[in-house]
């Protein structure tokens, strides 16, 4: 007898499986690659819902969730996406190849997604430990607003710094949120990663004083709101001179998880920061594209669609294709080398400009596809840079770790959340740069994602924690 949490789940499955196994039919009778390339991306989501099939409880935040969230849009919609639309998006997500080329190494995408899906259900539950369970006094909301104006201000000149580094154009607002490199010496580039730390201190405050206010158990004041949306704003300005459009929405996201987890909000208000969300991409977007096009006479909208599912973020279906079949011939292989580059991560590019990128995606624009980089290229994703380190061996080994951690994250974490606000925090700062980023990114671009993340938000927390008491309490 199949659970009830676990029916819509298991029916959708068969379901995709169904509709694919009708494309893979229609592409044997009418030699269709097209038919074979919609049936493999539907195989993708199938084997990715696979640890879905024994939960008992849906927790929309857990990291599978969020990896299967990557795999929809990366994958399947992109690839319904690149064979019924005639964007110009859909020839270039595929670098203008025909689709048969893409298909045939479209399998290991599935093999990938199915192997990190049984490391994920490879690790086990613990049913009975031991864990002292934190409880917190108030917070000292005294210091926190020394700690508020402080960060504004920090994040502000953050802003400055960064604005004139880069020489943002102000004239109009459709060059103002444009992707800028700052150039150096020797003609490398820098995304000042440090500099948008600093700008970026106001993002991590908002996280610790929402959940200071939560904590309080009282409805919202004035005063709340207000230090919020100053904070928020404040740690928007650099995001959207950068033209990044992840950054801002994850902000929301994270209130999101915040709030779920200490609210209880239901499947509704998920959808509603959805649809904001989906609004400032598309806004930020067209303002990115026009500013792009506006100077050869060429300048048009994007629709939602083609902001969010043409945008070759994600788990990408047609570049790690296509990376898994110019490797080795335009890219060596790694042999593990990418998985370390994170260690000198810290290392800011104007003192060290020759230092490993800890994004892999400038290297693969430049090696893969042969065209020219200034800072920002195509990450590979965990799937292709697995390939690319180890060759086929690699996406199923480093697919099941990965897989394995994930569990192993969440499990350890499932236990401290609904009693500690410092475990929750770490949780919110790091689960959608390790789950939803590492997939679609690289690790070491991940790993320093979450520590730039967490650092400051444990910093500002220590700053004004309750005092804390330890009691040991059965968990089970």
């Amino acid at each position: 007898m199949i659970p009830k949490y676990n029916r819509g789940i298991v029916y959708f499955n068969v379901l995709l499986i169904a509709v694919a196994l009708i494309y893979f039919i229609n592409g044997l009778v009418y030699d269709s690659y097209n038919s074979y390339f919609l049936a493999l991306s539907l195989i993708s989501l199938s084997s990715i819902n696979i640890p879905l099939f024994t939960k008992e409880k849906i927790d929309f935040f857990e990291p599978i969730f969020l990896v299967q969230f990557s795999v929809i849009i990366g994958v399947t919609l992109r690839s319904f996406f690149i064979v019924y639309s005639d964007s110009p998006r859909a020839d270039f997500l595929i670098d203008w190849l025909p689709i048969h080329d893409i298909v045939e190494n479209q399998p290991w995408i599935v093999i990938g997604l199915l192997s990190l899906s049984i490391g994920y259900i490879s690790c086990p539950s613990n049913k009975e430990s031991v864990r002292g369970v934190l409880h917190q006094e108030d917070y000292d909301f005294a210091r926190f607003k020394y700690i508020i104006i402080a960060g504004v201000v920090l994040s502000l000149y953050g802003s400055y710094i960064f604005a004139t580094s880069v020489q943002v154009d102000f004239s109009d607002l459709e060059t103002i949120s444009n992707k800028r490199p700052m150039e150096l010496e020797g003609g490398e580039y820098t995304a000042l990663g440090h500099i948008q730390l600093l700008a970026g201190i106001s993002e991590q405050i908002l996280y610790v004083y929402l959940l200071a206010a939560i904590s309080k158990k009282q409805k919202f004041s004035n005063i709340n709101i207000i230090l919020l949306a100053i904070l928020f704003i404040s740690a928007s300005i650099t995001p959207f001179l950068n033209s990044s459009r992840s950054e801002i929405g994850l902000i929301f996201i994270n209130i999101l998880i915040l709030l779920y987890y200490r609210k209880g909000i239901q499947l509704r208000n998920i959808i509603s920061t959805v649809i904001v969300i989906l609004v400032i991409v598309t806004v930020m977007a067209n303002l990115r594209s026009l500013a792009q096009d506006s100077h050869v006479g060429n300048a048009k909208e994007e629709d939602v669609i083609e902001a969010v599912v043409g945008s070759g973020n994600f788990l990408d279906v047609g570049r790690t294709s296509i990376i898994i079949d110019r490797v080795p011939q335009e890219m060596n292989y790694k042999y593990g080398e990418t998985y370390l580059y994170w260690m000198v991560g810290w290392i800011p590019k104007v003192v060290w400009p020759d230092k490993p990128n800890v994004s892999m995606g400038p290297s693969i624009k430049s090696e893969i596809y042969n065209l020219p980089v200034r800072n920002h290229g195509y990450p590979p994703g965990m799937i292709a840079e697995a390939y690319i380190n180890f060759g086929y061996p690699g996406i199923i080994l480093i697919m099941f770790i990965f897989g394995f951690l994930l569990r192993k994250f969440y499990l350890i974490f499932r236990e401290w959340i609904p009693n500690s606000d410092l475990a929750l925090l770490i949780y919110t700062g790091i689960i959608w740069r390790l789950a939803f980023g590492g997939i679609g990114l690289n690790f070491s671009q991940m790993i320093m994602q979450c520590l730039m993340n967490v650092i400051p938000l444990l910093i500002i927390y220590f700053a004004v924690r309750p005092k804390l008491k330890l009691r040991n309490d059965n968990v089970t």
